[in-house]
């Protein structure tokens, strides 16, 4: 006969067993509950902290195209708000300090600080702590200028994205840079040119041909170089009375008189020849189709202007259609042309958002620019950008304190041509980037 005292032993012993499993579950309950909502906790903090970036960058953009502080705030709270951060002052706040009110960047007037804070719903973690589970987030960007090259042949692709023929090209202060990744000619010197630069960097092939060379000798395979002006909006026509197309060829029909030409719109271009003078007071010139071409046997004086070649109408362009610059029902284009025989000034504005730009062209404008130098009585300076159009340089001479940056670059005369780079009359790469 058993013991009586053992049926109670083993009664004892499932009860702590019920026990110990109940005890485990509820462990294994909360445990599966504090994943989840850490889960979520640690969602929504990625999520707000795409938020603060976001929102960071586009004030940043902001105050870099000149919008005052209130306005870039507004901007970073709109940003915030799309990336579902409303400041509510609920569930969720955001605060933006324009410069930033702590860290590294703090009193830089260049940076914006979004700070984004939500109240997160949680469900398990409210049974040990009863206050409400929060996420605080911090993005702060800036926008900063910095140098670049002394040419630039942005295009990835086309063969001959950079020539020289005949010439003797010499490039100081600055790289010459080719984007493109053709493998046996992305650059070429032919035809007894002479390329010499501080370095050229190519990222496809060189062909030297008919002696012509590269000085010292081009650095093949490198990586491309992003646009550096990128970034740059196009500027506002707002404020700037409009004209019509201006066209003119002599003196005679202008009394004798020089052609004296204000900052606007003008709706139509630009276009003079025979021996006009022409003089041109300081501001922005918009081409509103039509381009601009000056080909006289007078003289051009242009000092702190800054030529934004665009289309006659607003519409989208693609493809690369650099002999007609236009498609479909998108904008008219007019190309960019210089060949001045007499005494020839064009410099670039001193100051402002195009501080260093003279000639900006529309990314949309395939329209290809020409300039033709002089060896004495010029001046050209500044930066000519072309995004996705061609620059031909012809004649021989100087372009002092210049830069160029296009989607090609062809140098094609018989002749010495330098090109000086320097950081204070060109314009300056952008950089708008998160830097905490």
């Amino acid at each position: 006969m058993a013991h009586p005292l053992s049926c109670r032993g083993v009664n004892r012993r499932s009860g702590n067993i019920l026990m110990l499993v109940v005890v485990s579950l509820v462990g294994l309950l909360g445990l599966t509950g504090l994943v989840i909502d850490g889960g979520t906790i640690m969602a929504e903090r990625r999520h707000a902290q795409n938020a603060s970036d976001a929102a960071a960058m586009a004030a940043a953009i902001d105050l870099f195209q000149g919008a005052s502080p209130a306005a870039a705030r507004q901007t970073a709270l709109v940003y915030a708000a799309r990336n579902g951060y409303p400041n509510d002052g609920k569930t969720h706040t955001v605060v933006v300090n324009i410069p930033p009110r702590s860290g590294p960047n703090a009193q830089n007037s260049n940076c914006v600080e979004v700070i984004c804070t939500e109240k997160v719903i949680t469900y398990f973690i409210n049974l040990l702590r009863p206050k409400p589970a929060q996420v605080e987030t911090r993005g702060v960007a800036s926008w900063s200028l910095h140098g670049g090259p002394g040419i630039a042949a942005l295009n990835f692709k086309k063969r001959k994205s950079f020539t020289v023929a005949k010439a003797n090209l010499s490039v100081t202060g600055a790289p010459i840079y080719v984007n493109s990744s053709a493998k046996k000619d992305a650059a070429v010197a032919s035809a007894g040119a002479n390329v010499t630069a501080q370095a050229v960097k190519v990222v496809g092939g060189v062909k030297e041909s008919g002696h012509g060379s590269f000085n010292p000798d081009a650095v093949t395979g490198v990586a491309p170089i992003a646009d550096p002006l990128a970034m740059l909006p196009a500027p506002s026509s707002t404020g700037l009375p409009s004209f019509n197309a201006v066209t003119a060829s002599s003196k005679k029909s202008n009394g004798n008189k020089p052609l004296v030409l204000k900052p606007g719109v003008y709706n139509g271009g630009i276009k003079i020849n025979g021996d006009m003078d022409v003089i041109m007071t300081p501001g922005t010139y918009i081409m509103n189709g039509g381009g601009f071409q000056v080909e006289t046997s007078g003289s051009l004086n242009g000092t702190n202007v800054m030529i934004y070649n665009t289309g006659s109408k607003t519409g989208e362009h693609d493809g690369d259609h650099e002999e007609h610059g236009e498609h479909g029902d998108g904008p008219s284009f007019g190309g960019f042309k210089l060949k001045v025989d007499g005494d020839f000034t064009l410099d670039p504005p001193n100051s402002g958002p195009y501080e260093g730009l003279t000639l900006f062209q529309d990314p949309r404008n395939t329209k290809s620019a020409d300039i033709t130098l002089k060896p004495d009585g010029q001046l050209v300076a500044g930066t000519f950008y072309l995004p996705n159009a061609r620059f031909h340089i012809g004649g021989k001479g100087n372009m002092e304190g210049s830069q160029i940056i296009a989607n090609r670059v062809n140098i094609k005369d018989k002749g010495d041509i330098t090109l000086r780079y320097d950081p204070k009359t060109t314009a300056k790469g952008i950089d708008i980037a998160l830097v905490e």
